[in-house]
Parts: C-alpha cells; structure tokens; sequence
C-alpha cells in the first residue's frame, strides 16, 4: 500500500516543472540571488537551468570584446581618390 502511493507520488512528480530560488545574505544584506527552472529529464534525473530574469534589472551582459578587432578607419584622401 505504502510502496504503490510511493511510486504513483514520484511519478506524478516528474511531470512537474517548478522554480527555485537561492538567496545569500550576509549580515541581514542580500547578496546573491539566483532563480532555476527544476524538472525531471527523460532520464529521470533533476535538470536545473538557470533563469535569464535573474540578470540586474532586465540588463544584459556587455559583449565579450576581442583584442583582435580594431575600430573602423577613416577614409583616406589621397592619391587615388578625387
């Protein structure tokens, strides 16, 4: 009886989808929070995937710069242009 509420429970489980937060503080001062998306994978295992609200504000990231990329040059005047 035990047993088969126990499996009828864990698999309704795992069509579940839920969110879960993570928060630190520090002296009573919030320092980190980070949301997560949980459900279970096919295979049966907890699959947690961070939530992209959890960026300051609605802000996103600058883009990594490349130290290879150089800023547009002018166009020179000069000999072969009238």
């Amino acid at each position: 009886m035990v047993k088969g509420s126990f499996a009828a429970s864990q698999k309704a489980l795992r069509s579940y989808q839920w969110v879960q937060t993570v928060g630190l503080s520090i002296g009573g001062e919030e320092k980190v929070k980070q949301q997560y998306t949980c459900y279970y994978g096919a295979e049966g295992n907890l699959q947690k995937v961070p939530l992209a609200a959890d960026a300051k504000a609605g802000m996103t990231p600058p883009p990594p710069v490349s130290y290879h990329q150089h800023p547009p040059r002018e166009r020179q005047r000069g000999f072969f242009t009238p």
